[in-house]
Formats: structure tokens, C-alpha cells, sequence
């Protein structure tokens, strides 16, 4: 039974001071879920001398972390559309307290792969309600920035991540325990969501989502081009920017002999990049009324940038390397995520629909990408392994290209 939504309703074209406070509460918990998640490539060498796995089972967990996403998101999204994206949330953060404090005390592989796949899919469900909020809360003049922003500050969550996690794991004596910890912030975070965030429904937002117009939302999300276009073309970004991130720290531990502290301050400039691109790039797409611009140039320079990154290159160039790499690595997402919400008479419901789309194609970047990567490690080493994936972000270079532009200008005209 679909549940009856708080309300927060007034005039269509203004939008309250009070949405800074709901978009706010989504930022924090972006940063804070991304801040073990993001980071698990940093714990993958602590985990494998704990439980004992090797190489092939480090992409296996890496991409399961992934899987639920890439099967069920849409679906999911299909069926949480109809509830409250308030209470949705809640749900999901509480739930994914619960998967950290039981992967914390996995006592095998297998256990530990279930629990982080568990993980995986309450960060699934989290998208849908998310999409929605922003949708009631965003004017569309604002998007690219608050976008950016938002990807930012997700990046600077990776970032954080990356470069605690090895002091934390002197600090709380092992990965087990910061899960435990990691699990009680979750908690405490779902309580503050519970009590401060709230919704805007507006006659146009519920006329949008009980509104099908005689037709399924994926039905309607599978007639545009520009979903499938949008999916191919992060799919590759993803695959090569993820398995970066995921196996960097072991390739720069094991065949360069850099301290983990060093490597968790390199790996970690990787999203911190991420973070100036998104503040810096969707800000620009809105100055500028453009979105193409700042997609699909800078996909061209990817590829070379992690070739360099994983070459005898001397130890103090790594971090200026893997934060040039992190910018043009996240510096198409503030635009390119924002097309979807501008498509002309798209619903809000197939907005959800589409970016769960988006979302389950570019996911399988990673959940294909990592066992690869794991897998030709074994044989070819893990720096010939991740010099075959770093190609991939030319996907981005050609569909960005071939999008419709859906700008301030474009609509304009």
C-alpha cells in the first residue's frame, strides 16, 4: 500500500530556503556511506591477509558490491516509486547499518562477499527516493550546479576514505572493528534523517508520478535515445575510473613497495579531483547554458592519464597524477546526469526510471570490470591488468559527443 507522503506544497515555481536543508541531509549521507564503500580498495589488502583470498576474489567482492544495482535497480525502481522517498531512505540507511556490523564480523569469504552485497543493495534503494527528492526540491536552473556539488561532495566521501582508512585501521586495531563503528554513524545518520528531512509535493510532482499517460515509466525511459546513450557512455568511464580506485592501492603495496599511508594520500587525490571537477564543471555547464562541453573533451585526455598513472613514474608525481586523473574522471557526471532531468515532458517517475536505468548499465562497469581485472592479474600482473581497462573511458568521448545538447541555450531556442 502506497503510504501517505509529508507535504510540503506551495506555489510550483518557488522553492523553499528549506530544500538546502533536505538536499544537505543527502549530501552528508552520500559522504558518509562513501566513506567505507568508496574506500574498500584500501581494505582489500587487510581483508585478503585476514581471510586469506587472493586477487580473483578481490574483483569478485569488488563487483558484488556493485551487482545488486546492476539486476535489481530497476525493478526496484518500478516498485519504490510508489512510496514515500522519506521513509524509503530511512529504511535503507538503517539497513545498511545493519549489513556493516555483520560484515564486520564475517568469519569466512563467502560470508563477507554476502554481507557486502547486501551493503550493495541498500545503496540501490537509496537512488530511487533520492532521484525523487531532487526532483521536488531542485529548480532546474540548478541542477548542474547542485548536481556537481552533490557528485562532490560523494567524491570528497571516496576521497576522505581513501586516505583515513590506513590511520583507522592502527587507530581501531583492524577492518572488523571500523565497520562496527562505521555501522553506528549509519544509524545515528538514519535517526537525523528521520527527524529533519521532508518532502515538497507539489500538484505537478504527484500529477507526475500517479500520471503514466497510459503507459509504464519504462516503457516511456526505453523510447528515449538519450538513456541508453547516457548509460553506454558512463559504463566505460566507470569501468576504468572503478577498477582504478579498487586496485591502485594493491598494485602501488605490491609491485612499487610504497607505504599504505602514501598510498591512501594518492589514491585518495584520485576522487578528490572528483570533488574540484564537479564543483568546478557544473557550475561552468550552467554559466555557460551547454552541456556537451564540458562531457565529451575531456574524456579524450583519460586514457593517457592512467597509463601514466600506472607507469615507473617517480613516487612523488603519483599524487599531482591521481588528482589530474580524478578531475577528468568525474568532470562529464555533473552534466551528463543532469540531461535526464531536462528532457522535454519527461515525468518525474520516468525520471527515476531512467536514471535507475543509467545507474544498473554503469554499474556493470564495475561488476564486470573488477573479476577481469582480478582475473588477468593473476597471470599478467596487476599493472598490465589495469593498462587494458584504461581504453574504456573513450566511450564517453563518442556517446557524449552524439547527444542531443539539452542546455539553458538549447531549450531556448
Amino acid at each position: 500500500m502506497t503510504q501517505k507522503r509529508e507535504e510540503i506544497a506551495g506555489d510550483e515555481e518557488k522553492y523553499p530556503r528549506y530544500r538546502w536543508v533536505v538536499i544537505g541531509l543527502l549530501m552528508f549521507s552520500q559522504v558518509v556511506s562513501f566513506l567505507l564503500v568508496g574506500g574498500i580498495g584500501m581494505l582489500l589488502p587487510a581483508m585478503r591477509a585476514d581471510l586469506g583470498f587472493g586477487m580473483t576474489e578481490s574483483g569478485l567482492l569488488a563487483s558484488l558490491g556493485q551487482l545488486p544495482g546492476a539486476v535489481l535497480l530497476i525493478p526496484a525502481s518500478l516498485f519504490l516509486v510508489r512510496f514515500s522517498p522519506k521513509r524509503v531512505y530511512f529504511c535503507s540507511l538503517v539497513l545498511a547499518a545493519v549489513a556493516g556490523f555483520v560484515l564486520g564480523r564475517a568469519p569466512v569469504f563467502a560470508f563477507l562477499a554476502v554481507a557486502y552485497c547486501f551493503m550493495g543493495a541498500t545503496m540501490m534503494a537509496r537512488f530511487i527516493p533520492d532521484t525523487l527528492l531532487r526532483l521536488q526540491w531542485i529548480p532546474k536552473k540548478e541542477f548542474a550546479t547542485v548536481m556537481g556539488i552533490s557528485l562532490g561532495m560523494l567524491a570528497m566521501g571516496q576521497g576522505l576514505g581513501m586516505m583515513l582508512i590506513p590511520f583507522l585501521l592502527i587507530v581501531l586495531a583492524g577492518w572488523r572493528n571500523l565497520f562496527s563503528i562505521y555501522s553506528l554513524v549509519v544509524l545515528f545518520m538514519a535517526i537525523i534523517w528521520m527527524v529533519f528531512a521532508r518532502e515538497r509535493n507539489t500538484l505537478a510532482y504527484r500529477e507526475g508520478i500517479s500520471s503514466r499517460a497510459g503507459r509504464s515509466p519504462l516503457r516511456g525511459v526505453l523510447k528515449r535515445k538519450e538513456f541508453p546513450m547516457i548509460s553506454i557512455a558512463i559504463f566505460g568511464n566507470n569501468l576504468a575510473y572503478m577498477c582504478t580506485l579498487l586496485f591502485l592501492p594493491t598494485y602501488l603495496l605490491e609491485e612499487r613497495g610504497i607505504a599504505l599511508t602514501t598510498i591512501g594520500l594518492i589514491c585518495g587525490l584520485l576522487p578528490i579531483g572528483g570533488l574540484f571537477a564537479n564543483f568546478a564543471m557544473g557550475f561552468i555547464s550552467d554559466r555557460i547554458g551547454l552541456r556537451k562541453p564540458t562531457i565529451w573533451p575531456v574524456a579524450l585526455i583519460q586514457p593517457v592519464l592512467y597509463f601514466v598513472l600506472l607507469s615507473a613514474v617517480p613516487e612523488w608525481s603519483l599524487p599531482m597524477l591521481a588528482f589530474v586523473a580524478g578531475f577528468m574522471a568525474w568532470a562529464p557526471f555533473a552534466a551528463i546526469r543532469t540531461i535526464p532531468f531536462e528532457l522535454p515532458g519527461i515525468k518525474p517517475s520516468e525520471v527515476a526510471v531512467g536514471q535507475s536505468l543509467i545507474s544498473a548499465i554503469t554499474m556493470l562497469g564495475v561488476v564486470v570490470g573488477a573479476p577481469i581485472v582480478g582475473y588477468l592479474a593473476e597471470g599478467l600482473g596487476i599493472q598490465m591488468a589495469l593498462r587494458i581497462v584504461c581504453l574504456f573511458p573513450l566511450t564517453m568521448a563518442v556517446f557524449g559527443f552524439l547527444l542531443p545538447e539539452t542546455g539553458r541555450k538549447a531549450r531556448a531556442k
